[in-house]
This record gives C-alpha cells, structure tokens and sequence, in this order.
C-alpha cells in the first residue's frame, strides 16, 4: 500500500448519489462493484522500495486476473477468507519467483470454493432492503456487488461509506478495505458483512481520548489479569444466544465483549497513554499519518514480545492495524481519528482477553497448533535483538522459502515494509525481530 504522505487516489465505484455523513445500503456497497486485479500493481509501488525483478507488472496482473474472485469465492468453508490474492501480492514483494508464487496458487487453492456461475444483474435486493438486512448474507452481498455494474470516478471520503463503530472478528477486514479504497474490490461489502458492533455508554464516548497516562504494554498486562471480566466472557460464550452464532468460541468470545463489555473495553482504551502530538479533535493529515504509525508499531510490539511466538491474532493485529494507518489520513469529518483509534484499541484488547481455548494438536502447514491463556508480554526480548540489518536477506529468504500459511508472508512483507519507510531506527530491530518469528515459529491459533 502507499508510504505516508501519499496524496488521496480516485476511487471506482457504482454510479449513485453519496451524500456527505449518511450511510446507505448503496453507500456501503458501492464500492463493491468488481475486484480489480491492478491492486497489486499499485500495492507494489506504494508499499516500499524492495526491489524485485522477477516478474513484470503485467505479469503480476496477469496472475491475479487469473485468480481473483471471478474465480475463487471470496470465503471458502463457509466463512472463512479467501486470501490468495494477498499471499502472491505479498510472495512477489519479497522477491519470490513466478515459479514460487504459482506453487503457492497450486497448493493454497485446493481449499478455496467456486463461485456461482451466474450472478443476476437485475435490480438488487439491496435496493428495496435496510441495510441490517445484507447482514449475514453473503450470497446476497455478491449479488449486488455485481449488480452494480456502471462504474464511474468519485472522490468521496472513506468516513462517507464506512461506520467506523463496525469492527470483525479477527480485524482481517481492514485489509481488504484499503484495497478496496484505491482499487473497487469487493472489500466494503465484504466488510459489512463481516460487521460486529461496538457497543458502549454515550457517557464514555464523550470522554476526551489522549488522557491515559499508562503505557499500552501495561494496560495489556492489566486486562489479561481481568479475572471477573474473563468469566464473563467464558460464561456468556456458552449460553444459548452466543452458541448459536458465530463461527467458533473466539469469534464468540469477541462478540460478547464487543457488544457487552463495551464499556470495559473503553475504559482500558481511555488509560492507554498516547503520544503528545495526538489530537482527538485534529482532523490534520500530518497528525493522522503520525498517530497511525504509532498503532501500527503498538501492534508489532505487542507480537514480538508475546511469550506466545507467532500468536495468529496478534499477527492479525499488527497486518490490520498496518492497513488502518493508511486510511487515517484519509478521515476528514470531525473527530473520525478519535473514534477509529478508540475501536482499534478496543479491537485489540478485545483479542487479547478473546485468546483462552482448549489445548490441541492439528496437522497442517506450519505445524498449527493450539495453546491456553493469555500469553504474557515480556519487552525484554526486545532489549536483547540483534540491531544488526543483515539479518532481513536470510529472513526474507527463508519465508519465501517454507509452505507456509498466508499469513507468514504477509507479516514479513508487512514489517520489511515498515524497516524501509520508518526513519526510527529504535523500531527497526523489532520489525526484523517480528519477521524472524513468523518465520521461526508455526503459527498459534486458539
């Protein structure tokens, strides 16, 4: 994606009125119209200076047109992502061989799901339903992705189609919404799909956000220490309202927190102390790109110095958070940074307290496996890294290296990304530390 400080790209949506500060059915989905493959090409060229000259742009493109969601659906099993597209994107980035990346395609598209061979482009739905009602119908989001087929240019800020207040399970979304953002891929409808509430007290809400004066390690450290809060969780996550929604007891879990402890997950967000150039009522780019970075870096330490190596939730949380900075420079409405930096912390938190299952083992690639417990944080393994760059060619090497998940591909791609573009040479032996873990140690879920 771009570096900071790039100037707002065209957006390609549907042709219909969007009126400033009013979320529509039409609004939301939009921007759902086709997924345009030349996403990666600028994704290529905004997301750092690795160079790669193994494959052109167009053969890049010809990979992805290939195998977009034309293709393969965009869930699979139900509901779990289709992240094809961003492994090759994030293979190619590291410098991978088109041979490399068509063995990725071979292997991880095995599991992905055809979509339907027809799609009706007659009048959607959508049109005649609130927008509550696309919830939980993915099918019906696809239908009317495609029924809107008359594409034209807009400039409509991202806080016009987006209600920051929705956030998904494992943050995942994110990422296709900054596709979606510059390349009219199918990201808005899917992350309005994906929709979960955060629900809190209009009390909190108006509580200024900046004036915690704990650092956010921390505030982490007391939330995984929040027994009441815990049992809470585990008691709601079995009763009969949450066990008949959601995929699995994260997911649950997740949802009980964001829609019923809200109000805890706030309070911990308003301890957190920020940096002094953030400004909750500063709607000013300069400030935006600033406060973004410092999320995005919030998340690669809480991955690197988690006991638990290569926890997949705090990996998530460091690939969302990464998307989200670079759409915070895009907000514009009053207070629109404030209220996406509250819910990305509460996210975050939420997905701490969210990580308690069942010990197991599971074949699979990269040796997955699952753990019990919040994993403790312990800064100093990051004290202790080398400080030396020349580690990035043998990471970088052995992840392109590994069948591995996506995911893997994407953190290393992510923190190389990050090492190149951040002038704060303290953060770039924990970016390389981060990348050396994925690579190191098989992914953890629970």
């Amino acid at each position: 994606m771009r570096n900071f400080g790039r100037p707002f790209r065209v957006l390609q949506a549907a042709s219909f009125v969007c009126q400033p500060r009013v979320i529509t059915s039409q609004c939301i989905l939009g921007c759902a119209l086709y997924e345009r493959p030349r996403m990666a090409i600028e994704l290529t060229r905004y997301t750092g200076n690795i160079s790669s000259n193994v494959m052109t742009d167009n053969d890049l493109l010809s990979i992805l047109t290939a195998n977009s969601t034309e293709k393969y659906y965009i869930e699979y099993k139900g509901f779990l992502s289709n992240h094809l597209s961003h492994g090759i994107i994030a293979l190619h980035r590291l410098g991978a061989s088109r041979e490399r990346i068509e063995r990725f395609i071979d292997i991880y598209s095995r599991r992905l799901d055809r979509p339907p061979l027809t799609v009706s482009r007659a009048p959607s739905l959508a049109e005649q339903t609130p927008v509550e009602g696309l919830l939980g119908s993915a099918n019906l989001v696809l239908q009317t992705s495609r029924s809107l087929h008359r594409p034209t240019c807009i400039r409509e800020p991202v806080d016009n189609r987006t209600d920051w207040k929705r956030i998904s399970e494992t943050q995942q979304r994110l990422v296709r919404l900054r596709f979606s953002r510059a390349h009219s891929s199918r990201g808005l409808a899917y992350l309005h799909h994906s929709h979960l509430p955060l629900r809190t007290s209009a009390g909190l809400l108006a509580t200024p956000l900046g004036s915690g004066t704990t650092d956010i390690v921390d505030v982490v450290r007391t939330v995984a220490a929040d027994g009441p809060l815990r049992e809470f969780v585990e008691e709601r996550t079995e009763s009969d309202l949450w066990k008949t929604r959601l995929a699995g007891n994260f997911q649950r879990r997740v949802g009980v927190l964001m829609t019923e402890r809200g109000d805890d997950l706030l309070r911990y967000t308003l301890a957190v102390r920020l940096p002094a150039f953030f400004r909750a009522d500063d709607a000013d780019g300069d400030r935006a790109e600033k406060i973004g970075r410092w999320l995005v870096d919030r998340a690669v330490i809480l991955y690197a110095a988690s006991d638990r190596r290569n926890d997949f939730f705090l990996l998530h949380g460091v690939t969302a958070t990464w998307s989200l900075a670079q759409l915070l420079p895009l907000l514009t409405i009053h207070g629109a940074v404030d209220t996406v930096v509250r819910v990305m912390l509460c996210a975050l938190f939420a997905v701490y307290v969210a990580q308690v299952g069942v010990v197991s083992q599971t074949d699979g690639v990269c040796g997955l496996y699952y753990l019990r417990g919040c994993p403790p944080i312990n800064q100093d393994v990051l004290e202790s890294t080398d400080r030396s760059d020349s580690t990035w060619p043998t990471t970088i090497a052995r992840a392109i290296a590994v069948e591995c998940d996506e995911h893997v591909y994407k953190l290393v791609q992510v923190c190389h990304d990050l090492h190149v573009a951040n002038s704060d040479t303290s953060m770039r032996p924990v970016y390389r530390l981060a990348a050396a873990i994925a690579v190191d140690h098989p992914l953890l879920f629970n």
